[in-house]
């Protein structure tokens, strides 16, 4: 399956796969020379953007980064020229120096307000470089709901507060360890990470639990947000530490559980301070009835029904129900005996869902041949298949970015056609983080009239962030009347490169608004000054977003166990309707990965 790249953000990377895309002591003394001289050298060149006509595309010795599709199916291109050529409309002034890569971020941000940092996902030593991200190095996460009855207490960011530099967090294994010294002012913990219940039907009574363990008296509160930020923390407990455990449990008023978020605080209250463990805090909902365990799924892409046959046994004996497959392009006279393969498998008890998708499906040129395809497809309903789903992924394409909503339109376009008037329903695959943009709220509420179930990339491999998500998701079907699949990555999945950079007087990465356009990121070969109206960032460090983030591949096997159990663990908490019960999907899930599931008796 084609893969989104991830939002990755400084103070979120071990929850995230991807995120959006010093030289002081001498800046007085550099300041003063580009006053006294001009930049002529840093004003002979110019970024071109070409529209090209009708069915034209794009030269071949173009770099990827100067093609772009506009959703009408026309291409755009840039081209690098020196400032003297031809006309100056459609231009930017950039600083001279060879350009490595050129992107465009939609929102035209003015120099002086474009954000101190940077962060590049991709490979700046390759030839040629290849960048995948460009994004704010500091941004908000996502705010998500809680998922009930996990342990958070080491997914809080607990951040200490106090003039006195009284408290300190400690490093401690699935606990939050803490020291207040002594001393005279206020002092203790807020938690910083972005946390919410459940809204809507899920708004059930809500408790939270904690156990703690240390000594000296502290005080527990909570604070919700509103539009003026978070007030001051209401007392939720007070209580004597004396080493042994201690358990608090505070049932949620209706006014705390529909905040917007929330943010807890330890205070320590005496001033000799003290020292403890949270060892566990969880969310409960109260008075849940536990459906069964989720049904499970698997994909299957090598369109080969021997293929099919032979995987049989390993699918029925790891407690797989669903096979989603993709199929050959010929399916007339029973061609390479297809329908007789899946007639066998849905004999055996398997539901059988053809897979199709390519993110050039919502090009309006692709759309007739997308429609008959699956007029083919419909005619096997009910007796191969029970039904159809579309791995699109349209955020692929060059240039989706600088017109989201025209491509979110015509993303619902396809999928409102497939439809044919509720004839024959169909299952959209998504990414996981596209429910926390704004801007896809139109396209998922569309979406929920066209789907027999939405099938969700959960590709978190960290069980409480996979959670996390998960409930998202979930408060999403119970609120739209519409089941999801998570799924959960087993596939290999290759490291990234990243890089931060920061701003400077001089370095590789300019940036600068385009009117019109949004705002240019150009990469240079060597260092350039600030100029034409820019800033200019200087590369600082290096590192890697590991691909164990997103896959299981490769983890112990009982890690995989543990994905499978939590997210069945709160999809059973929520009590969701038996018509939204989700299903847990398998990518690329290995022989082992399967023996593995056989022998636990899932």
């Amino acid at each position: 399956m084609m893969r989104g790249i991830l939002e990755i953000t400084e103070t979120i990377a071990s929850r995230q796969l991807l995120s959006r895309f010093i030289l002081a002591t001498v800046a007085a003394t550099m300041t003063t020379v580009r006053a006294a001289e001009p930049e002529p050298a840093q004003t002979q060149q110019v970024l071109r953007w070409n529209e090209l006509d009708p069915g034209d595309v794009p030269p071949a010795e173009l770099s990827r980064w100067q093609k772009m599709l506009h959703p009408n199916g026309n291409w755009h291109t840039l081209t690098v020229e020196p400032r003297a050529a031809k006309s100056q409309v459609n231009t930017l002034t950039v600083p001279a120096g060879r350009i490595l890569w050129v992107g465009i971020r939609p929102e035209a941000v003015p120099a002086k307000d474009l954000p101190p940092s940077w962060q590049i996902i991709g490979d700046l030593q390759a030839a040629p470089i290849s960048v995948e991200e460009l994004s704010p190095l500091k941004q908000l996460p996502s705010l998500l709901p809680v998922p009930p009855g996990l342990n958070l207490a080491r997914h809080q960011e607990w951040t200490p507060f106090g003039i006195e530099e009284r408290a300190t967090v400690h490093d401690a294994p699935d606990a939050f360890s803490w020291t207040v010294k002594p001393g005279e002012k206020p002092a203790g913990f807020y938690t910083a990470a972005s946390w919410r219940l459940p809204k809507g039907a899920l708004a059930s009574t809500w408790k939270l639990e904690l156990t703690l363990r240390g000594k000296g008296q502290v005080m527990l509160g909570v604070a919700t947000e509103s539009a003026q930020g978070f007030g001051d923390p209401d007392p939720i407990a007070t209580t004597e530490l004396t080493g042994a455990p201690q358990v608090v449990s505070w049932e949620v008023p209706s006014k705390v559980a529909a905040a917007k978020s929330l943010r807890l605080s330890l205070v320590a209250t005496e001033p000799q301070g003290g020292s403890g463990v949270i060892e566990t805090l969880s969310w409960q909902l109260l008075a849940v009835t536990l459906p069964q365990p989720a049904p499970m799924g698997v994909w299957d892409w090598s369109t080969r029904p021997e293929v099919w046959t032979e995987k049989q046994p390993a699918w029925k004996a790891a407690g797989i129900k669903v096979l989603q497959l993709a199929l050959p392009r010929e399916l007339g006279s029973d061609s390479g005996g297809v329908a007789t393969t899946l007639s066998r498998l849905r004999a055996d008890g398997f539901r059988i869902v053809a897979v199709e998708g390519d993110p050039h499906m919502i090009l309006p040129q692709a759309r007739a041949a997308v429609i008959a395809r699956h007029q083919a497809l419909s005619q096997w309903q009910g007796r191969f298949l029970d039904g159809v789903q579309y791995d699109v992924e349209p955020y692929l394409l060059p240039g989706f970015h600088l017109e989201t909503t025209k491509w979110h339109q015509h993303w619902l376009d396809l999928y409102r056609e497939l439809n044919q008037n509720g004839k024959h329903p169909v299952e959209p695959v998504l990414p996981f983080w596209i429910i926390a943009q704004k801007e896809a709220v139109p396209l998922l509420d569309g979406l929920a009239k066209y789907a027999s179930r939405m099938v969700i990339m959960n590709y978190r491999s960290d069980p409480v962030e996979a959670a996390a998500w998960a409930t998202a998701w979930l408060e999403w079907s119970r609120q739209h009347n519409c089941p999801v699949a998570l799924a959960v990555e087993c596939g290999p999945i290759s490291d990234l490169k990243s890089a931060a950079f920061y701003r400077a007087d001089k370095g590789t990465l300019w940036m600068a608004p385009w009117p019109g356009y949004g705002t240019a990121a150009v990469l240079y070969e060597a260092p350039v000054a600030a100029a034409s109206g820019g800033r200019v960032y200087s590369i600082g460090r290096e590192g890697r977003v590991p691909g164990d983030r997103t896959t299981l591949r490769d983890r112990p096997l009982h890690e995989l166990s543990a994905w499978l159990g939590t997210l069945n663990a709160v999809q059973q908490r929520l009590s969701l309707p038996d018509r939204l019960q989700p299903l847990l999907l398998l990518h690329e899930p290995t022989p082992e990965v399967l023996r593995h599931l056989a022998t636990e008796g899932r």
